[in-house]
């Protein structure tokens, strides 16, 4: 391990899910699913109970752009785990999506076998993506696993206590200090 491993875990996986994790527990705390004086054991409860609302709603096609995204953390097992894998599916799409326009082959190519057989490899591509995601740890550089766990632990633990406390994090601000370097 060296100073740039660490480095590259923090960028690529410990902040992202330092923020994701602080924005979907925000949300909840402030939708009132989780009591933010509740203790671990209750939030999971309540946790439970949302994603079960959730599931309920997609069945009765009312939902929200946030019950989506909680859709998508619970099938790939909510809390820590389920976040980190949806991250890494969303990393691995990006780079599939930007991989195909970039290196686009053709119609004629695309359409060789049929439709069906291009339909067969969408569908088992997606596959393979979603059991890499599952497996995140392995997606992730290998000569450095124990970094990258941690880096991906803290950041989820830091965004979710700080979502607990209420703590605010000034993206506005942010964005105006950003806009000011470009003007």
């Amino acid at each position: 391990m060296n100073f740039f491993d660490l480095l590259e875990a923090t960028i690529k996986l410990g902040l992202p899910l330092f923020f994701f994790s602080w924005l979907l527990f925000t949300k909840l705390y402030e939708g009132g699913q989780i009591n933010r004086q509740g203790n671990k054991k209750e939030a999971q409860q309540q946790l439970k109970a949302f994603n079960k609302a959730a599931k309920k709603n997609k069945k009765t096609g009312k939902r929200t752009h946030f019950d989506r995204v909680m859709g998508h953390w619970s099938s790939f097992g909510g809390g820590f785990y389920g976040l980190t894998a949806l991250w890494t599916f969303f990393v691995i799409e990006v780079k599939d999506i930007f991989s195909f326009f970039v290196y686009f082959p053709g119609f004629d190519v695309l359409l060789q076998d049929g439709l069906v057989s291009l339909a067969v490899n969408v569908l088992v591509n997606q596959i393979a993506n979603a059991i890499s995601a599952l497996v995140w740890f392995s997606y992730w550089p290998a000569q450095s696993i124990l970094v990258w766990v941690i880096a991906a632990y803290l950041g989820y633990w830091l965004g979710m206590d700080l979502a607990k406390k209420g703590v605010g994090i000034p993206i506005e601000k942010w964005l105006e200090a950003t806009q000011r370097w470009f003007d």
